[in-house]
């Protein structure tokens, strides 16, 4: 069979699923690595052709793919270093992530989705302080949603639920359907209180959908 070539990478990612349950495996891969072509910032597609890439004993590579795209065209925007860092995690290979991570902020420092990127990779690999001066950066410079759905995550990690609790309710007020924040807010309310409580919000949570 030919091999078709789409500028959707939602299709190739279908495609190459598809493939890889019929045990084409070179072709799956082929469709995995145009997903991440035509939409890099994709951590599904990511995953995808690096997990792919790995099976297939091709995991050097796809990494090279990336490496060199980074290096060509990292200096215009922060989706190239963003993808590498996602794959060199995917790979299990931190401190190369880390390495990249640090490169793409001294190029684009000022970025506020980049920061907040910055944060949640730090908060991954538990470094805490240096997660929240990412926060703290980004402040003023990110949405604000996304600002605080970091802040939220950040307060759990340290334990500090009930800052979490705040920050959470302060999200849902920019998107009431944020289902992490629902959550949450759910379980801690459900520890807290006890279940009667988390199950009347969950309640007040639908009904407010309805409206």
């Amino acid at each position: 069979n030919g091999f078709r070539l789409s500028r959707d990478s939602e299709w190739h990612s279908t495609q190459g699923s598809l493939a890889w349950r019929d045990q084409q495996f070179d072709k799956a891969l082929k469709h995995y690595h145009l997903a991440c072509c035509l939409n890099p910032a994709n951590e599904r597609h990511i995953h995808s052709y690096i997990s792919a890439a790995r099976i297939r004993n091709s995991l050097d590579s796809a990494l090279g793919f990336l490496q060199a795209r980074y290096r060509r065209m990292g200096q215009y925007g922060t989706e190239p270093g963003t993808a590498l860092v996602r794959a060199l995690v995917e790979a299990n290979r931190h401190e190369e992530a880390l390495s990249v991570l640090m490169e793409v902020l001294d190029s684009h420092s000022e970025d506020g989705e980049l920061l907040l990127f910055a944060a949640s990779h730090l908060q991954g690999i538990n470094r805490l302080d240096e997660a929240h001066t990412m926060l703290a950066r980004a402040e003023k410079r990110a949405r604000r949603s996304a600002w605080l759905n970091g802040m939220a995550r950040q307060a759990e990690l340290e334990g500090h639920r009930d800052q979490a609790v705040e920050h959470y309710r302060e999200l849902l007020t920019h998107d009431r359907t944020d289902l992490d924040a629902h959550r949450f807010i759910s379980a801690h309310l459900e520890e807290s209180e006890g279940k009667t409580s988390a199950l009347d919000y969950l309640k007040r949570v639908v009904a407010e959908s309805l409206e």
